[in-house]
């Protein structure tokens, strides 16, 4: 009866202790990468890449552009940022185009969703330009990996472990849990 007791409880602390193993964040990395041309401005950027995804999950993208030494023909100078890539859904999707404002950082967030269990390629791209040129400033290419949790899919996983956790919530702490523990040692 005791033994039991501690099996279903320590089923449930398995299942919760793999449900909160799935949320923790897979690898990313950041870069910093200097911005240097003849004809338009310099500083740097800095990139924070997802480099790992569980297939399913959501992961994202960040960018922090800081321009310096902006020339001074640049009155309505923008920034335009666009992430080329073969997953399912980014959001936003699309050339986005920023408005500088001198001595500002400018951010973007890219949120991505992988669906299937491959890996992906992707360029960032990022122009800078005036009313009458454009220029291109960075193009930074990089791999994003969608995998399985051991073999299964994520959710599949997050939801046998909600499923394992409410049993031992019912059969163990809540009174209704009672009655069919009675009918099961009746079965014995």
């Amino acid at each position: 009866m005791k033994r039991q007791k501690w099996i279903v409880r320590a089923i449930g602390f398995l299942s919760l202790l793999v449900l909160v193993f799935t949320f923790i964040p897979k690898s990313s990395e950041t870069v910093v990468i200097p911005i240097s041309s003849a004809q338009g401005p310099t500083g740097k950027i800095e990139l924070s890449v997802p480099r790992k995804v569980y297939a399913g999950d959501k992961a994202v993208l960040s960018a922090r552009l800081d321009l310096k030494d902006l020339p001074t023909d640049s009155v309505s100078a923008t920034i335009t940022g666009w992430l080329e890539t073969g997953i399912k859904a980014v959001d936003p999707n699309g050339r986005v185009q920023i408005i500088l404002q001198p001595g500002s950082p400018v951010e973007w967030r890219w949120v991505l969703w992988t669906a299937r269990i491959t890996d992906y390629s992707a360029n960032l791209w990022f122009w800078w330009g005036t009313d009458s040129r454009e220029q291109l400033l960075l193009v930074h290419e990089f791999q994003l990996r969608s995998e399985d949790f051991f073999g299964l899919r994520v959710r599949s996983v997050r939801m046998i472990c909600l499923g394992m956790i409410l049993l031992v919530v019912i059969f163990q702490f809540l009174p209704a849990g009672e009655k069919w523990r009675e009918k099961i040692r009746s079965l014995n």
